[in-house]
């Protein structure tokens, strides 16, 4: 619910459900989902439908276990190398990084000394813990940006593993997080599901 709209008038598409007793005394609740405009010429279409065209499209999209390995152990192997010119880098500005502690203590030792005033002494530090603040957030992101990297690409491949089997279980919150991950703007039209739009 709230997840997919109408193709027709754009509007939020909300399930209705529904009992019907047999002829034999037996009772079963059907699920519809429609867009509750009167103006509207689409009309409704029932839960397992929907359930049938994602299950069709995480199949489109699912990677087999083996290219899943295969694909891991190469985003490794091409991350040692990232991980190589990171630690260049990482090496470089820890460098910069000392250097502007050295500044800082020359600083104080010549404000004892009372080389420099009391005025340039705020001047220089200002400038010198600017200049450290910004070494420290370079050293932060290119700490952390190589993980992201590859946290990012394993969580695709995992989704693309994982989902088709994730969406055909009972679990409904796991279910709408699928959906949700298949696109941001689902519509149904001709009781068929355009992830497009």
């Amino acid at each position: 619910s709230g997840l997919m709209r109408c193709g027709e008038c754009k509007k939020t598409l909300v399930p209705d459900k529904k009992l019907k007793t047999q002829k034999n005394g037996n009772r079963h609740e059907y699920t519809y989902y429609s867009c509750k405009n009167n103006k509207c010429s689409q009309t409704c279409i029932e839960v397992k439908a929907l359930e049938k065209q994602v299950d069709k499209m995480l199949a489109d999209i699912e990677i087999p276990q083996g290219f899943f390995e295969w694909a891991m152990e190469s985003i490794r192997e091409e991350n040692k190398t990232e991980w190589q010119t990171q630690a260049v880098v990482l090496s470089n500005l820890q460098k910069e990084y000392g250097a502007c502690l050295k500044k800082l203590d020359t600083l104080i030792d010549m404000r004892a000394g009372s080389e420099i005033t009391e005025e340039e002494f705020a001047n220089k530090k200002t400038e010198i813990l600017k200049e450290k603040e910004r070494v420290q957030h370079l050293l932060n992101d290119t700490d952390g940006r190589a993980n992201k990297w590859m946290d990012s690409i394993e969580a695709a491949l995992h989704f693309a593993e994982t989902a088709r089997e994730a969406f055909n279980s009972d679990d409904k919150k796991k279910r709408r997080e699928i959906l949700s991950l298949l696109g941001s703007n689902l519509s149904v039209k001709e009781k068929i599901i355009d992830i497009t739009d």
